[in-house]
């Protein structure tokens, strides 16, 4: 499991302490929000409104709409 974030984002922030507080095995990919990484064409791929974070597991895919 991928979860997509900036740690600077409260949502990303409670995310990420939620899987930490479980133990939930997971990669962390940092999505810079400051730099505008959220608009780039891949990770508009995984979120068509562009906001993290994202929960990414396979070819499985949850983001906010």
């Amino acid at each position: 499991m991928q979860l997509h974030l900036d740690l600077l984002s409260p949502p990303c922030r409670g995310l990420y302490l939620f899987a930490e507080a479980l133990k939930i095995p997971y990669e962390f990919r940092l999505v810079d929000l400051l730099a505008g990484q959220q608009y780039s064409e891949e990770f508009g791929k995984l979120n068509l409104v562009k906001k993290a974070p994202v929960l990414e597991d396979g070819s499985f895919v949850l983001s906010e709409r």
